[in-house]
């Protein structure tokens, strides 16, 4: 049973880096487009990272460039309707092409019948390669913005002129909430605040952190206060599941030592995490974050690991690491923009979304241990902790270097 419990971190750990690579919760295949509607017209642009419309190839091989496969694809998988009636697609007004950062476009004319006081939109695009993928539609309609979120379930939406505020209010509730069940590297993070804190009241003091610290940063990053780097947060994120993974370790093993002398080891460990980072600093410096930046997360690393060992820095930590996230969840919504006349209402039922998936995420974990607590016994707990620590330290680790480089 000891040595099953000694290798169980160590294959969660191996697990943890093979299935990495398809858990990026930002880099998650999303697409976007944005619809004017004026009279019988509709113009729409549409854009999507590269690495998407690579997918595609499995489909189709025999276009000139990128841009000509994603034409390709949004012509045969995207409809558009005015109240029921077929809009018809002007080929001859088709463009396409890229960007530096390596996004994709393609703005595409469309002629309805009659003046459009309904439009519907049928998505069926990417879905055959990637059925998690996710496509954020903004519609222009008279003045008033509308937003909507497709999915493999709900591949078709109506957008009227006239819109119901309450109806929109909660097309954000919903687009938080899928926002952050879709993140694997959010939900890791929570995981590893309940891994750390336990069924205990120390788990509310850092969940409050927590939405403390997105609240803010989300609210200034859509009101366009602060502008951050973005693949720079997004290594960010990695690193504070990262540290929450060594956390769990670091407590344990000062919970296990038995004398002062042991303790120290716990210090030492610490300093060792902010050392491996010093040394990694010239390797991984100079992507998402310089090397100045990578040094002074070293320092930063020792000392929250050694401060972490007291619970009186855990709402300052987690607001700290919220900070981080938030910038991260801000991202969508500065894809597809905000309503001019609900700026603050719809900022709200994003951010309620949000907590709301969180709620959900913890509540069903809650709920599952006291089960565990029922059928395993104490020293299986022990190790599967110490397995779920392993695998958050790998997944975070790998989002890290995979997003600094």
């Amino acid at each position: 049973a000891a040595l099953a419990g000694a290798l169980l971190p160590t294959v969660l750990l191996l697990a943890g880096l093979l299935a990495a690579p398809g858990l990026g919760a930002h880099t998650r295949s999303q697409s976007f487009s944005k619809w004017s509607v004026d009279a019988d017209q509709v113009q729409m642009r549409f854009h999507v990272n590269a690495i998407e419309v690579t997918r595609l190839q499995v489909l189709q091989t025999d276009h000139e460039s990128l841009e000509a496969l994603m034409a390709w694809e949004l012509a045969r998988g995207l409809q558009v309707a005015a109240d029921g009636a077929r809009c018809s697609l002007d080929g001859a007004g088709t463009r396409y092409g890229s960007s530096p950062s390596g996004v994709l476009w393609v703005e595409q004319s469309y002629g309805c019948p009659a003046e459009v006081a309904a439009l519907q939109i049928r998505f069926d695009a990417f879905f055959g390669v990637t059925p998690s993928h996710l496509h954020f539609a903004r519609a222009d309609f008279l003045g008033a913005r509308h937003e909507r979120l497709l999915t493999d379930s709900m591949r078709e939406v109506e957008i009227e002129r006239i819109e119901n505020p309450q109806r929109q209010l909660l097309a954000y509730l919903a687009l938080g909430v899928e926002h952050i069940l879709g993140g694997p590297d959010h939900l890791a993070f929570v995981l590893g605040l309940l891994l750390i804190c336990g069924l205990h009241r120390r788990l509310p003091i850092a969940i409050t952190g927590f939405t403390l610290g997105h609240s803010v940063t989300l609210a200034l990053s859509v009101l366009d206060v602060i502008r951050p780097n973005a693949a720079a947060i997004e290594a960010l994120i990695g690193f504070s599941v990262m540290l929450l993974g060594v956390q769990w370790g670091l407590n344990h093993l000062h919970e296990s030592a038995r004398d002062e002398h042991e303790r120290d080891g716990v210090v030492r460990f610490a300093l060792g995490v902010g050392l491996l980072l010093l040394i990694a600093a010239p390797i991984l410096g100079g992507g998402a974050l310089g090397t100045w930046q990578m040094l002074g997360l070293a320092a930063f690393a020792g000392c929250y690991l050694t401060l972490a060992r007291t619970h009186d820095a855990l709402l300052t930590v987690t607001t700290l690491f919220g900070l981080i996230h938030g910038f991260g969840f801000a991202g969508v919504l500065m894809e597809i923009g905000l309503p001019a006349d609900r700026i603050f209402g719809s900022l709200l039922a994003f951010n309620l979304g949000i907590e709301l998936g969180q709620l959900l995420f913890v509540g069903a974990l809650c709920a599952m241990i006291p089960l565990a607590r029922r059928l395993f016994s104490r020293t299986f707990q022990v190790h599967a902790a110490a397995g779920a620590a392993s695998l958050l330290c790998a997944l975070g680790t790998f989002w890290f270097v995979e997003r600094v480089l």
